[in-house]
């Protein structure tokens, strides 16, 4: 007889059966059963208990898997809330100090660094500066474009002030701690660094110890040999030089002649000038006083700078307003607006550095190689900056752009940059690596940037602050006119970054140096800032006896360091003895262009050989 499935079964028929449905008895209570449906039922009851285990072990199995299932959810679950937990004991890790302690009084400023950074090593394997610009603008800029887009728009949306960055991935920012919280804990975003104001250091100025000649070439161009180089026919001719600073009196008949936006009749100052400096410079004081919140008008970091200072003591204006002509530092200054469509210099230092470099009125002859070509970058306000100005001036020297800040053009940039500034950390920049990503991207660009070693005096170690510290940079102390360190001049090694690293790497004269001052003014300054601009002329000398060594930094570094006059002393820092060559407070020594310019001279095929083998980055 076939039998039914036990889907078939009546109503009936489950019911008499329902009391013995596992033992295969009849059910004494299945009152209401006919005979018929017992003895069907009594015969398909077999069939019935094997369909029902089948349904049982699937029910079973259902369970065992949804069993499993909610207990891998819950270990899902305990691992989102482990990684929470360990994302809310490390994002707070993003903040420098200053930004946590700044922005807790109000709107502070901060570099907002993502996680994708470009990749520039390609640039190594090209041969030309042009190829090596192109190349390192279009890797920044397209990483840029490609990860910065969310941000922009959550910064816009919340009306948080911003202003985006190529140069390295990243974007300035002003605003509170909950708006540094909240970036923070964007998984896009790797750091954010300190902004903060950085006042222009110089030591207190030194007396003169040699003669000041109104007419002729000055002791410290001749002590270097220069005016030996120029003899040779070499004096800076087809080579760039950029310099950012305070600024720059154009116009002064030492520098307007080798500014590259004049033709002799008309100025033309797009992709020659830009201005960094777009509102004023907001001040903090930070670190080690009663209030991190931004201070009132006309007070500083540590000095109240509403009066004008002693003479080397820092700009001694109010950030906030024009400087008056004849203050600052004790000498004329021009006024300079926000955004200035052309060069100009609001204190005085920036004039000052560019005449070494470049500096030649009639006789009075003040400069390394004058006749090269100038273009400038403002990245101070009377003397204090940040490491957005910084950097900004370095992103425009990499692909100059018109005055509107269109048009950005590599091709147009200088071969060398010369940078008398320091981002120390006792006034903010606490975190070494600031500008690090900054620098090495200019260097793979084929510029060479020459920096001062600071002012921090005759201690070992006092190499400290950005961007001198870097591998990247060329960095320079200084010599007086016997050949004998600076007791300013800072020392290595370098140990604020845990590198150890041996700088400076050479040294300049930097003591009671005679150059440029605005309004056609001359005078007089100490400081590695004098010291440096040396550096990137000797720099500028050697591209216009070998043009082809554009773009070739490590050769072009290389042949300054190696042909330096050495210099030891008595001194041993970081265990290394002030016999050996390169020491901590000479590097190499005190650079000397005729030797320079007689090593490339002997050796023409620098780009594919270089005899020096005792240096190496």
């Amino acid at each position: 007889m076939r039998l039914p499935s036990p889907m078939q079964l009546s109503p009936a028929q489950l019911g008499c059966w329902s009391w013995s449905f596992w033992r295969y008895r009849n059910s004494k209570f299945c009152c209401a059963c006919s005979p018929e449906d017992m003895e069907q039922s009594r015969e398909i009851i077999p069939t019935l208990i094997s369909s029902w285990r089948i349904i049982v072990r699937q029910i079973l199995s259902f369970g065992w898997m949804l069993l499993l299932f909610c207990s891998l959810g819950w270990l899902w679950k305990g691992e989102q809330v482990a990684t929470a937990q360990l994302e809310a004991a490390s994002w707070h890790t993003k903040l420098d100090t200053w930004v946590w302690q700044t922005a807790q009084g109000g709107q502070t400023e901060f570099l907002v660094f993502l996680q994708d950074q470009a990749d520039l090593s390609g640039a190594e394997r090209l041969s030309s500066k042009d190829e090596k610009g192109w190349y390192v603008y279009r890797q920044l800029t397209a990483v840029a474009q490609r990860t910065q887009a969310p941000l922009l728009e959550r910064l816009r949306r919340q009306g948080i002030a911003h202003r985006p960055y190529w140069v390295a991935n990243m974007i300035w920012v002003r605003g509170d701690l909950n708006d540094a919280l909240m970036l923070a804990r964007r998984s896009d975003v790797a750091h954010l660094f300190a902004n903060p104001a950085v006042r222009l250091d110089l030591p207190v100025q030194a007396e003169s110890t040699v003669p000041q000649t109104e007419n002729g070439i000055e002791w410290n161009l001749q002590k270097v040999n220069a005016d030996k180089v120029w003899a040779m026919g070499y004096e800076g001719q087809g080579a760039v030089i950029g310099g950012q600073d305070t600024g720059y009196d154009w116009q002064h008949p030492a520098l307007k002649n080798a500014y590259r936006g004049w033709d002799g009749s008309q100025a033309n100052h797009d992709y020659n000038w830009h201005d960094a400096i777009h509102e004023p410079i907001t001040l903090h004081s930070f670190p080690n006083r009663e209030s991190t919140s931004p201070l009132p008008q006309g007070e500083g970091i540590g000095v109240r700078v509403n009066s004008p200072l002693p003479m080397g003591e820092g700009m001694g204006v109010s950030p906030y307003s024009p400087l008056p002509v004849g203050e600052g530092m004790g000498v004329r200054a021009l006024n300079c607006p926000y955004n200035s469509p052309e060069p100009c210099d609001d204190s005085d230092h920036g004039t000052h550095t560019m005449g070494t470099m470049v500096g030649l009125d009639g006789n009075n002859q003040i400069g390394m190689a004058p006749k090269a070509k100038w273009i400038g970058c403002r990245n101070m306000e009377h003397g204090w900056g940040s490491p957005a100005t910084y950097a900004e001036c370095f992103q425009w020297f990499i692909a100059p752009t018109k005055i509107d800040g269109s048009d950005p053009n590599p091709a147009m940039a200088p071969d060398v940059i010369n940078n008398s500034w320091s981002c120390p950390p006792k006034e903010g920049c606490t975190d070494p690596n600031v500008l690090k990503s900054v620098v090495e991207a200019v260097r793979a660009a084929g510029i060479l940037t020459v920096q001062s070693a600071g002012n921090n005096g005759s201690e070992c170690s006092t190499v400290s602050d950005p961007a001198a510290i870097y591998d990247a940079s060329l960095t320079v102390g200084a010599t007086d006119a016997s050949d004998t360190i600076a007791n300013f001049s800072s020392r290595g090694p370098v140990t604020v970054d845990g590198s150890n690293r041996l700088k400076p790497d050479i040294v300049a004269p930097g003591v009671s140096v005679r150059s440029s001052l605005p309004t056609s003014l001359y005078g007089s300054k100490s400081g590695t800032s004098m010291a440096a601009p040396h550096v990137a002329g000797l720099a500028a000398l050697i591209l216009s006896a070998r043009p082809y060594l554009k773009g070739q930094v490590d050769v072009l570094e290389n042949l300054i360091l190696s042909t330096a006059l050495p210099q030891t002393t008595s001194q041993s820092c970081g265990g290394v003895p002030g016999s050996q060559i390169p020491n901590p407070t000479y590097g190499w020594g005190r650079i000397d262009a005729w030797q320079a310019l007689q090593s490339v001279l002997t050796y023409p095929l620098y780009t594919t050989y270089f005899p020096f083998v005792g240096y190496s980055r």
